[in-house]
Parts: structure tokens; sequence; C-alpha cells
């Protein structure tokens, strides 16, 4: 008996300083115990979780899959071992590895299961990151106009961070006004994109801020920023709370901004702005090549308009002599 009182008692210790979370539960599936990390992981308190109260700390997009993979391991009589997510009630998601194993008595019945839960949210994360970049990649080397570059990063953005409202501006050829390409908002619950206008304009003064002195991180509970006058897009009579700002960088030539806006109060982190800006950066060579076939294709259309329109004869040489154009005026000779 004291044995088995020391046994229990470095169990109870061990699972109360461990690293990762730890529960119990009967045979039948019934939570009996969970230490303090399970409660951290999950933001579910111990009361909460005893029963059937654990399965609620599951993602629901993951709560069946979860549940058939511990039946199937129950009945093959093998370790349960899976990676699956917990939705804290704040809204956040905690990926974890999850495995358990039956505890049986002398006569080799199962008398409960006992399972740990290991954080790899930071992993995960990691290989989701890799994964979008490196789609982003492929997806802007075929984008073949600005509105599709643009569209394909506010496809990465949102993967990657949450967003209920965008914009993505450029600046024009003499870096002197702002293009707007593409502006998003959520109203009514849908995401929709608002065109505005097409015409170039002045930068606004948090635009003239980010291009002077790079990114922002702008939380409008704050009076710092009560007195900016933010653009206005979609729903203009809902301000977001939560704005990031960040140029976007072709080495030292900056071609615009990129910005993503929450109506949630400190949405962001200053790691979130970090990870917004190394999209930017990755995307803002693909707007530089746009830019240059633009610039290509208005200097071709001057020059056959030009060509064509002159009331003398042209003719266009290649290096081997050859004739390659000729204008009207040569033909009617």
């Amino acid at each position: 008996t004291m044995d088995l009182e020391a046994s229990q008692q470095r169990y109870e210790i061990l699972a109360m300083v461990a690293p990762v979370g730890i529960y119990h539960t009967t045979a039948e599936g019934q939570c009996n115990y969970v230490n303090e990390r399970w409660c951290e992981l999950t933001g579910v308190t111990a009361v909460a979780a005893m029963g059937e109260g654990w399965a609620e700390a599951l993602h629901p997009g993951d709560r069946a899959v979860v549940f058939e993979e511990w039946n199937r391991a129950v009945r093959q009589r093998r370790l349960f071992k899976m990676e699956y997510r917990y939705q804290r009630p704040d809204g956040r998601v905690a990926w974890v590895l999850g495995q358990a194993a039956a505890q049986r008595d002398a006569a080799d019945a199962v008398v409960g299961y006992v399972g740990t839960v290991t954080d790899i949210t930071e992993r995960k994360h990691t290989e989701l990151v890799t994964a979008t970049f490196a789609e982003l990649g492929r997806q802007l080397s075929a984008a073949d106009s600005r509105r599709a570059a643009a569209g394909t990063i506010m496809i990465a953005a949102d993967r990657l961070l949450h967003f209920d409202a965008a914009l993505l501006h450029l600046l024009s050829t003499d870096r002197q006004r702002i293009l707007r390409v593409l502006t998003v908002d959520t109203v009514n619950g849908w995401r929709t994109e608002h065109p505005g206008d097409s015409e170039a304009r002045d930068p606004s003064l948090m635009f003239r801020r980010v291009l002077k002195q790079g990114a922002q991180l702008v939380f409008r509970d704050g009076p710092e920023h009560a007195a900016i006058p933010f653009e206005s897009f979609g729903d203009a009579g809902r301000k977001s709370a939560s704005l990031m700002f960040v140029p976007l960088r072709a080495g030292e030539n900056t071609l615009g901004i990129l910005s993503l806006q929450s109506y949630t109060a400190r949405a962001y982190t200053k790691a979130d702005i970090e990870l917004l800006q190394s999209l930017a950066d990755h995307a803002a060579g693909a707007f530089e090549r746009l830019e240059a076939e633009e610039t290509l294709h208005e200097s071709e259309a001057r020059f056959r308009g030009t060509f064509e329109q002159a009331a003398v004869g042209v003719a266009h040489i290649g290096l081997d002599g050859r004739w390659l154009r000729v204008n009207d005026w040569v033909c009617s000779l």
C-alpha cells in the first residue's frame, strides 16, 4: 500500500509539472482527470473537462475524425496517435499531437486510458507559411495583370492572417500618386470587392507615413491615431479596429502599399505584421515585372502608332539587312 501511494504521488507530481497536456479517462471514455497544461492548451477548466466535457475543446472541423480514429484504435487494441486541433473559447486554435494508450488490470481488461497532447502549433504554422509562400510564387509567376496578382496575394494573406477588410494600392510610374488596384471588405457577412475610383490620387497621410517610415500596426482604440484620416471603402459606416500597413518593396524600390484590417480590437501582433511584410516583399517582384511589361507594351504601341502614321516611308531593318516591317507609305510606292 505504501508503494502504491508513493507511485500515485510520483504520477501526480509528474503530471503537474509536465510540459505536455495529460488526461485520463475511464474505460468508457469519460474524462476523470486533466492536468494544468491540458487546461492551458484548450482554454477549458478541469471541472468543465470532466465526463464528456473534454470533447467540447476539439475543433468542430476535427471532432468527427478524432472520434473515428479513437474508436478504431480501441477496436484494434493499439496506440491512439494523430494530429488535430483544439479551438479555445477565445477563438484561438492550437494544433496538438495527441497520443493515448489503454490502461489494463492484471486480467488484461481495460480500466481506462491515459493520454498526452503536445503543442505543435508553431510547427504547423511554419509548414503553412512555407507551403503558402511556395504556392504564391507559382501563382504570381503566372499572373498577367496587377489585379490578378493582387487577388493572389489576398488569398495567401487570408490563409496566413485573418482579415475583414484589405487593400492593395500601387504607386504610379512617377511614384507620386496612388493607383487603387484592389479593395475588399466584409459587408453583411460576405467578403466583397469594392473597385471604387480607378483614377490616380494623392497618397493619404497614413500612406505617406508607410512610404517614409515603413510598416505600421495601428489599433484605433488608442488616442495617438484618433486624428489620422484613414481611407474609407466598402462599409464606410463600420470602422476597422486593427490595421496593418506594409510597403511593397522590390529592393530599394517601393511599389505600393498592402493593408489588412480587422473589426476586432487588438487582433494583430508584431509577429503578424512581420509576416505580412515578408508576404509583401515576396510578392513585390511580380508587380515590378508587370509594370515593366506594361511600360514595354505602351512603348511598342507608341512606336506602332508613329510607324503607321508617318508621312514618309519608314522601314524596320534587322541586323542581317532583312526588312522586318514597312509602313503603308512604303507599300503605296
